[in-house]
């Protein structure tokens, strides 16, 4: 009678490895086909000049002493206030490939699975539950879209974020280095770590973090209503006219697209709800501001 509790539990541990093993196997292979599938991508002209070729053009510039110039007579600044994106740039005195910045973009995803894998371990999650949210993380179908479709700089989303989370929770004294990088990705780019940003503040009640909430839409209120239209001579929502201008966001409000954007958000905070079970309600908010943007 004593025995079999015994085996049980040796069984429910060697089931728990076995699935563990299966997770960390199929999150090598997500990672790898994605690669593949970039390449194959890239290798069958499905990476056109708008956006790959311009995000080349003007990141080999930036290595080679011409700073964020565009093709002929273009500054990309004009597009967006990206200066976190220069440091890309002496890449191309190292591998000066077409190819490089899928590989970046791919970097970009590894990198910030490991740091969320770190931050998971950290936080005491079972190993069983860290591999299910890193396949989870690399095999999300936004995930591989974002992968698949061209270059873009929010791609380093993937990597800043999780790694802003961790100097949130382990390393505040380096919290500034993902935070600016972050800001440097669009003239926007700061709304999206706002509510995580708040929420680090309010349940760990470190106030520094408030401040940076706060700071970061200071950054995106300069950016977007005084920097941008300095350096373009024209405002933000001109140059968005019909994609992201007052306008047309007012109108993308339907009820359709508040059905997807609800899905969205479900699949998103699913992991979540899923493992933790507990406290997970106000993570809802994290995501939130993404979904409304995009």
């Amino acid at each position: 009678m004593q025995d079999e509790p015994a085996g049980q539990c040796s069984d429910s541990l060697h089931l728990r490895r076995s699935l563990c093993i299966g997770l960390a196997v199929l999150y090598g292979m997500i990672l790898l086909n994605l690669l593949w599938a970039a390449y194959c991508a890239f290798t069958h002209q499905k990476f056109m000049l708008y956006d790959y070729g311009r995000y080349t053009n003007m990141l080999w510039n930036c290595g080679h002493g011409r700073l964020f110039h565009c093709l002929l007579d273009d500054n990309y600044l004009l597009s967006h206030l990206s200066y976190s994106l220069a440091l890309l740039g002496p890449l191309y005195r190292v591998w000066d490939d077409p190819f490089l910045l899928a590989v970046v973009q791919w970097l970009f995803l590894l990198g910030g699975s490991v740091v969320l894998g770190l931050v998971a371990r950290r936080l005491g999650l079972p190993c069983l539950q860290v591999m299910a949210v890193l396949v989870f993380y690399v095999g999300y179908i936004f995930t591989q879209s974002v992968m698949l479709c061209e270059f873009h700089g929010v791609s380093a989303y993937f990597l800043l974020v999780p790694w802003l989370y961790y100097c949130l929770r382990f390393q505040r004294g380096f919290l500034w280095l993902p935070f600016g990088l972050i800001l440097g990705l669009r003239e926007e780019a700061g709304l999206v770590i706002v509510p995580l940003l708040l929420y680090g503040g309010v349940t760990q009640r470190w106030k520094p973090a408030l401040f940076l909430a706060f700071l970061a839409v200071a950054y995106v209120a300069f950016a977007v209503f005084s920097l941008y239209p300095s350096v373009a001579h024209i405002s933000v929502f001109e140059h968005s006219r019909g994609k992201a201008d007052l306008v047309s966001i007012g109108k993308s409000f339907t009820g359709q697209n508040l059905v997807l954007r609800g899905i969205a958000l479900f699949w998103t905070v699913l992991p979540v709800i899923l493992l933790l079970r507990r406290g997970w309600r106000p993570l809802l908010v994290i995501p939130s501001v993404a979904l409304v943007m995009a």
